[in-house]
């Protein structure tokens, strides 16, 4: 029995290796984009640079599991048709790539690894004191800052959402709060409105009915995941 799992998300890898487990005789196909094992809820920590959130596949697929790098383009009657011409066939095929990020306008995705690792990069250009504002109050949004003020006490963490941190029960949502004022992290409980000029993205935030202007995002760099993204002014 051939077995095809596409992607090597969290139900991706767990798919795999149960299958493994289970059925002796399947031979069994994981297909992902690159050759490594992203735990996406570690990348607030990739990005800060305190943790790696990648662990080749090798180490995660039991063994006799085939671990191909690829894009899949097409799937029908039994085959997957990789973007490079190569065919797999199967008898089962589970689909497993995980969800995707709509980033916010002149920001970087921090959702995704592709994104995280631009956000690392664009974190370590950063000097002492410049801005780094992180934009959604989720568990995303407040991960990633805490993440970023914890390990980069030089620069100045501002989080920006529509009430920081109120899906908490009331006892989490006291102790997140008085954690990030402990790193000094600036909380501003704010609407985020965006609008482009000239091709060029500008924001501006309101905290009840008063309008904060920040820079254009062409100062320095911007980074956002699907309900959080951070810029740096």
């Amino acid at each position: 029995m051939q077995v095809v799992v596409v992607g090597s998300s969290y139900s991706g890898t767990l798919v795999a290796n149960r299958v493994a487990r289970k059925v002796k005789d399947a031979e069994i196909t994981v297909i992902n984009p690159r050759p490594d094992f992203v735990e996406r809820v570690r990348l607030h920590q990739q990005i800060a640079g305190t943790y790696s959130a990648a662990t080749p596949l090798a180490e995660v697929l039991r063994e006799g599991i085939t671990a191909r790098v690829g894009t899949v383009d097409k799937i029908g009657d039994g085959t997957v048709a990789l973007d490079d011409g190569e065919r797999i066939d199967f008898d089962y095929a589970f689909l497993a790539m995980g969800s995707t990020v709509s980033p916010i306008p002149g920001t970087v995705p921090v959702g995704t690894w592709e994104g995280a690792q631009q956000a690392r990069a664009a974190l370590a250009a950063l000097t002492s004191g410049d801005h780094v504002t992180v934009i959604g109050g989720g568990p995303t949004g407040i991960e990633t800052a805490a993440e970023i003020a914890e390990a980069r006490p030089d620069l100045r963490v501002r989080l920006i959402g529509s009430s920081v941190g109120s899906g908490l029960s009331g006892g989490a949502y006291r102790r997140v709060r008085a954690g990030l004022e402990r790193l000094t992290v600036e909380i501003i409980d704010a609407v985020a409105q965006f609008t482009r000029t000239d091709d060029t993205v500008r924001r501006a935030y309101f905290a009840g009915r008063t309008a904060v202007a920040l820079k254009e995002l062409t100062t320095h760099s911007a980074f956002s995941s699907a309900r959080a993204g951070v810029s740096s002014f």
